[in-house]
């Protein structure tokens, strides 16, 4: 927002009356402490005086990485006031097909992805002041997270999605950082309330968080309990005044923070008059080797977002008479507008939907004897606001058949069995939404083929929507079908019936002198205690001598233990 700028702008000022502070030279070619020693000289990066009190390490040691040719991909969601308040818009990155997201009387503003791109976090006043919220991607499913009378905003992620923090105090001039579940749950501050505390972001590891002290101090401190804040960058001054450094985020890999600064110093607006423009900065993760990315004199470059891969930049400006989005390579190269209208749009933040943040539609694979049934489940995962689900399964009905199908999580299903085509037909619709993992539908399969038998279980996604029409990316995961071997108690041979011939491949198994594969083994353990001895042999000999137990042999019946219900009723021959 601009007034968050125009706070910093004046803020630098105050600064400057509270404290003793060194001076630039007319040519700002040094920094003169307050006894006029050379506190330092300015480096020049770009063709431009960058205003340092840091150590210049050479750029071909510490290399941006630049972005491929090509268009620009993923999801960026902003702020925006063209339609007259603050609201919350989506668009692709390379600026089409933009989406409004929230819509009402308040001020929604500061959105920020989660980094499964399945939610977003912003500010809002809403209630009536300002609070942290969190929606799905689409605008659905708004909750407040946090509920009080002072000021809450700028949320951040943490790596995994389980924490947010942002800031909060009595006003934007005194704020601490804090840190929360996800869901608002278990809040614990992380920093005391300081003038001027500015945005925080996480290490991509998760284990620290970069902020902005003082509105002109860029800090790090672990993300745990606040602990061990240290300073990156040493300020620099313009005309006796610190100037701020602001807003920092890191890079997906870690190795750089991105930050709009003024420490370029004051420009000369009108003769005898001065001001400060920010401009978008990176540097090593430790704070060195510094860079001006953007150079654009009376205008602000403003809000800094890294995209997913870290090629990329994508900013707010100025430089066109009002506030738009733009993107550039990250090393200052290759700005593009994405935006452009008479409103502002702000606070851009940027996602990727790769493979990774898709929907996944999926069956299991299975497997069963001959004449028999098994239920397989019929999967959709990292689904938000799921609306419509008409999904078909085809198989080879010369090997299975589906003998029913039942809801799962989500209902009512509307199912339609034509075996005689091998098609399963399933539908599935909410006004509502759903979000998360859910089981679709249980599918029975039964089996009619002969052993050994296979097809596969391909599924056909018709329709997966949101709750507007929207297609939902994902993937499907298909999956096939075995029909086993049928599996007899004691049936070593696998002949379907039970004779001598039985016992003996056993008493060869334990000599030596035959091999069983994993079905006749299942077979052979006649015991049911989880081994194939000589009393497994010895069990099918009795069994053979009084099958019915009438004689009192001390094995008895075969076929009495739970761990037998998967298998058939040995038959003697």
């Amino acid at each position: 927002m601009k007034k968050e700028i125009a706070i910093v702008v004046v803020a630098i000022i105050l600064m400057s009356i509270l404290t003793v502070l060194p001076v630039i030279s007319s040519d700002v070619s040094k920094i003169y402490d307050a006894d006029g020693a050379i506190i330092s000289s300015a480096i020049i990066v770009n063709q431009t005086s960058v205003i340092v009190n840091q150590t210049s390490v050479s750029e071909s040691e510490h290399p941006i990485n630049v972005a491929d040719a090509g268009d620009l991909v993923g999801k960026i969601v902003f702020s925006s006031n063209r339609d007259g308040d603050d609201e919350i818009y989506v668009m692709n990155a390379d600026g089409t097909n933009v989406k409004k997201l929230t819509n009402n009387t308040a001020d929604d503003w500061n959105p920020v992805w989660s980094p499964d791109a399945t939610r977003i976090a912003f500010t809002s006043d809403r209630d009536g002041d300002w609070e942290i919220y969190v929606m799905n991607s689409d605008g659905s499913g708004v909750v407040q997270l946090t509920k009080n009378s002072i000021v809450d905003s700028h949320p951040s992620w943490s790596p995994d999605g389980k924490k947010i923090a942002f800031r909060s105090g009595s006003s934007g001039w005194n704020t601490g950082i804090y840190v929360m579940n996800a869901d608002g749950s278990n809040l614990k501050r992380l920093a005391y309330p300081h003038a001027m505390l500015s945005n925080q972001a996480w290490s991509p590891d998760g284990s620290k968080i970069v902020f902005a002290m003082g509105g002109s101090e860029i800090y790090v401190m672990n993300s745990a309990d606040g602990s061990n804040k240290r300073r990156l960058i040493s300020p620099a001054y313009s005309k006796g005044i610190k100037m701020a450094d602001c807003s920092p985020a890191w890079s997906p890999v870690g190795d750089k923070i991105v930050f709009y600064s003024f420490r370029h110093g004051f420009l000369e607006t009108t003769p005898g008059s001065y001001d400060a423009y920010g401009e978008i900065y990176v540097m090593d993760s430790d704070g060195s080797n510094l860079v001006r990315l953007t150079n654009d004199p009376y205008h602000t470059d403003y809000a800094p977002s890294w995209s997913p891969d870290g090629t990329r930049i994508a900013f707010s400006s100025e430089r066109d008479g009002d506030w738009e989005i733009y993107a550039m390579n990250a090393d200052g190269t290759n700005v593009r507008k994405l935006t452009s209208n008479s409103a502002d749009d702000l606070y851009p933040s940027w996602c990727c939907i790769s493979e990774g943040g898709k929907a996944t539609v999926s069956i299991e694979s299975a497997s069963a004897p001959r004449g028999s049934t098994v239920t397989v489940p019929i999967r959709i995962t990292n689904v938000t606001n799921l609306g419509t689900a008409n999904i078909w399964l085809s198989y080879n009905k010369d090997v299975i058949i589906v003998d029913s199908v039942s809801e799962g999580d989500l209902s009512p299903v509307t199912t339609g069995i034509d075996n005689a085509a091998g098609v399963t037909k399933m539908t599935w619709f909410s006004a509502t939404g759903k979000t998360g993992d859910f089981v679709f539908a249980y599918v029975t399969l039964k089996t009619v083929g002969n052993t050994g038998d296979k097809c596969s279980l391909d599924l056909d996604v018709k329709e997966l929507t949101d709750t507007s029409a929207n297609t939902i990316p994902h993937t499907v995961t298909d999956g096939t079908f075995e029909v086993n071997p049928t599996l007899m108690e004691g049936d070593v041979t696998m002949d379907e019936h039970i004779t001598m011939a039985d016992a003996m491949f056993i008493a060869q198994y334990k000599a030596g002198l035959r091999s069983l594969n994993a079905s006749q083994l299942k077979c052979a353990d006649t015991t049911d205690d989880g081994d194939v001895t000589m009393a497994d042999a010895m069990h099918i000999a009795q069994w053979k001598a009084d099958p019915d137990g009438t004689l009192g042999v001390l094995f008895k019946p075969l076929w009495e233990s739970s761990a037998d219900d998967d298998m058939l009723e040995p038959v003697d021959c």
